[in-house]
């Protein structure tokens, strides 16, 4: 059976070195033709590993929960900067540059944490495609509530903060260098402001 080759996501199938798995069941007779079945079949196919160790869409979906998780739980710059090319960066808000480099990262971050005791990040929607070895191109929703202050933190008086709570769109491009994601590109896009801050 042909393979489905207008899905991105097909060439997870060579995304590495090939192993040793048994693979008659691309090619056995099947017990229907019909074109449901020929619809599952080639979903199933298109998860099928060359590697199986290698990193697949899970592990960028778990990369992504975990970098929000370390800004909820206020990791230090260098948590995020470890994910990031110093010399290769793309880190943006509606087409302005947060930051460009390590430095203008840490920055953007400690200017954030004079303002946001804490906040939350609820991931939405995640659309992965592409391959350890072709890179991965991810696209997701993000609800991001928290109390923003307008009076730095580190000041005295700086009196109640407010609540806030928006949609941000985000797209990523991921690659795996063995060892690690490294992020090429992140911009992000305001959806909807719900309680602006």
């Amino acid at each position: 059976m042909e393979r489905d080759s207008s899905n991105p996501q097909n060439s997870d199938n060579h995304s590495s070195s090939g192993n040793n798995q048994d693979k008659t069941f691309l090619s056995a007779p099947t017990a229907s033709e019909s074109p449901e079945f020929n619809i599952a079949l080639r979903n199933v196919v298109r998860y099928h590993p060359a590697d199986i160790k290698a990193p697949n869409h899970n592990d960028v979906i778990s990369f992504i929960h975990s970098w929000f998780a370390g800004f909820d739980h206020i990791e230090s710059a260098e948590f995020f900067l470890a994910h990031f090319d110093d010399a290769d960066m793309t880190f943006n808000l509606d087409g302005q540059v947060l930051a460009s480099d390590h430095q203008s990262f840490k920055n953007w971050f400690a200017e954030a944490l004079k303002h946001i005791p804490w906040d939350y990040h609820n991931i939405i929607d995640i659309t992965v495609t592409g391959t350890f070895k072709t890179s991965w191109t991810t696209e997701f929703f993000i609800h991001h509530v928290g109390e923003w202050h307008d009076i730095p933190l580190n000041e005295s008086n700086t009196g109640p903060g407010r609540p806030f709570s928006r949609i941000i769109q985000a797209n990523w491009q991921i690659e795996h260098t063995g060892e690690k994601f490294i992020i090429r590109r992140y911009e992000l896009s305001m959806v909807q402001n719900i309680i602006p801050q």
